[in-house]
């Protein structure tokens, strides 16, 4: 068994120590709090408070922007203290774009829940830092289990979606059991299930050396759904690997079948939360329920783990509104990934809506009477 978490809530304490090396003091805070720009790539010290914190998530680790280093993002990470201890902070992925640099925050910023008040002294910092780094436009996707939050309208921040990031997923709680897991499963995935297992369907870890195949059955995927991979290629998956594996943040798992390997699944595992990230499937061995199997495995693994939620990465966000306001989806019109979802006995869930913020008040403008006017409409035909 594997246990992600640390030993310990008090690595991250440590932080004054570190001041010396990749840290340089910014400002103090109307609170009282010290702010710090983390320097060096990597950052275990920021990466321990996100996997003690509910509201971390992989995507804000100094590993995840290790990973994105090599596809030309440069990363700029703000650490806030209290004493010795980390409360909160983000990191701003940017890149240059055609019309200027773009900076993106993916589940950020922070803030420890314990001083809620820290949200808005983050968005004014997000503000700040944007105007340093020269950003023609900096995207924002809060923390999915974020109680506070920056709300569309404060300080120049506004609803916008450009990058197209998800706006919803969908939760398993593993938290109840396997047995209750297994009894909220529909009855036709109970029964494939049983029937994986009696023609003799395995699954097994997979390792570094398994890569390769993985990116096979990926690249067959997207090859019928018309899209292309991404990662988009092995190097890329190999580099990743290479990154998380260290940490036990991420894992492969295969599905054999009569010796062959029809399908398999990348998850990322931080803090105390399993996403399915990745899958791949040749088509072959349908009887055999491959996907079924790896599936009923993750959960299986999550209960395991102490895991408090197993996240599928993406749900349609129509539908996952209808469901937060007590609408039954029974009969909704959903893809073939949705619908197959809807079968493990989880629930929708809405993320923080992306926010966009443009430094330049000529942006701002062109923004509001042009972009602004579409997102806003898709906005009111989706409510």
């Amino acid at each position: 068994m594997i246990k992600n978490r640390p030993n310990g809530k008090v690595r991250h304490c440590a932080v004054t120590a570190a001041l010396g090396n990749g840290y340089e003091r910014l400002v103090s805070t109307a609170t009282g709090a010290s702010v710090w720009n983390s320097t060096s790539v990597s950052d275990p010290l920021w990466d321990d408070f996100l996997r003690d914190s509910r509201c971390g998530q992989i995507q804000q680790t100094s590993l995840w922007a290790q990973y994105k280093a090599a596809e030309g993002w440069n990363h700029h990470r703000v650490v806030v203290t209290r004493g010795p201890v980390i409360v909160g902070g983000f990191q701003i992925l940017w890149t240059r774009m055609r019309f200027g640099r773009l900076g993106y925050v993916s589940k950020g910023p922070v803030a420890s829940p314990d001083i809620p008040e820290l949200v808005d002294e983050l968005a004014l910092l997000l503000r700040r830092q944007a105007r340093q780094l020269g950003l023609t436009a900096l995207v924002v996707q809060q923390p999915d289990f974020a109680a506070s939050r920056i709300e569309p309208g404060t300080g120049g921040f506004v609803a916008g979606n450009p990058m197209r990031v998800i706006e919803a997923t969908y939760l398993v709680d593993p938290r109840v059991g396997i047995e209750a897991l297994r009894r909220n499963m529909s009855a036709s995935l109970r029964r494939n299930v049983r029937k994986g297992r009696k023609n003799g369907t395995s699954i097994r870890d997979g390792s570094a050396a398994d890569l390769p195949h993985f990116f096979d059955l990926m690249a067959e995927t997207c090859r019928r759904q018309g899209v292309s991979p991404n990662p988009p290629g092995v190097p890329a998956l190999e580099r990743l690997w290479r990154i998380l594996a260290p940490s036990n943040s991420i894992r492969l798992t295969l599905a054999e079948c009569e010796g062959a390997v029809p399908a398999a699944k990348l998850s990322l595992v931080f803090g105390n939360v399993i996403t399915v990230w990745k899958k791949g499937w040749d088509g072959t061995h349908n009887d055999w329920h491959p996907n079924e199997l790896l599936e009923d495995e993750a959960l299986e693994w999550a209960v395991a783990n102490d895991m408090r939620a197993v996240d599928f990465c993406s749900f349609d966000v129509n539908a996952a509104r209808r469901h937060a306001a007590g609408e039954s989806l029974a009969g909704e019109e959903l893809n073939s990934r949705d619908a197959y979802h809807l079968r493990f006995g989880g629930a929708p869930q809405l993320l923080p809506p992306p926010l966009v913020l443009l430094p330049s008040s000529t942006l701002r403008w062109g923004y509001r009477h042009s972009y602004g006017r579409l997102e806003h409409r898709r906005q009111k035909s989706r409510a």
